[in-house]
């Protein structure tokens, strides 16, 4: 990837698999970007129905340039975030 300009990286997975995809890009991304700007830029996630309690609103809205995450319906799970886990774990 690093010898072509015109190629790119592209993760993708679905529920759990989309958490890892997602996950995996921000590690490559941040681990590259010193050494590879250009390359770091290049990956890309689609992310279906990931689980949003993996991360933290920050860390979400800092990724919405370079993850894609459509979710499907009433998915419950697709919909849990940090907040919510909490609220049903200590305050019910």
């Amino acid at each position: 990837l690093a010898n072509t300009r015109e190629w790119g990286l592209v993760l993708t997975g679905h529920s759990l698999g989309a958490g890892v995809a997602a996950l995996c890009a921000i590690l490559l991304r941040e681990r590259l970007r010193p050494h590879h700007p250009t390359l770091s830029d290049r990956i890309r996630c689609f992310a279906f129905s990931v689980p949003l309690a993996l991360l933290s609103k920050p860390i979400a809205d800092a990724c919405k340039q370079f993850i894609l995450s459509p979710h499907v319906g009433d998915d419950l799970i697709a919909r849990l975030s940090i907040n919510t886990v909490k609220h049903l774990l200590f305050e019910t």
